[in-house]
């Protein structure tokens, strides 16, 4: 999973937005967050829930670009050293030494706090 650290900014019923510490900012979308503004937390996305995008709050470089026939990891490397992992489709195009921009995929990411502990605790109601 990658790990990047923030600060949360705001929050409502519905969503919380954390500014990441050396890029801009995320939303991470979910029920009932309990988390103040002003708090440290991690933000983790998973690879296939990473997308590569135009004009993404996370910058780094293409370190290597692994091709597995219907899909890509794209292992970024962070200004600040950090890798990330981004599953994309084999059609991504990225190429080792590309600048990247990256973003969270919807609402697949989880929120930790301070403790480590996950804050995002979603509930499903099935009809």
């Amino acid at each position: 999973m990658n790990l990047l650290e923030g600060v949360v900014t705001t929050r409502d019923d519905q969503h919380v937005e954390v500014k990441l510490d050396d890029a801009g900012n995320v939303i991470v979308m979910g029920d009932r967050i309990a988390v103040a503004p002003g708090t440290r937390v991690t933000v983790g996305m998973r690879p296939e829930h990473t997308a590569l995008v135009s004009d993404g709050p996370i910058g780094g470089v293409a370190d290597f670009v692994e091709h597995l026939g219907n899909e890509t990891l794209v292992y970024v490397k962070r200004p600040d050293g950090q890798q990330m992992i981004v599953k994309a489709d084999d059609l991504a195009g990225v190429r080792m030494g590309d600048a990247v921009t990256m973003a969270p995929k919807g609402d697949r990411s989880v929120l930790f706090g301070p403790d480590g502990k996950a804050l995002l605790r979603r509930e499903f109601h099935l009809h």
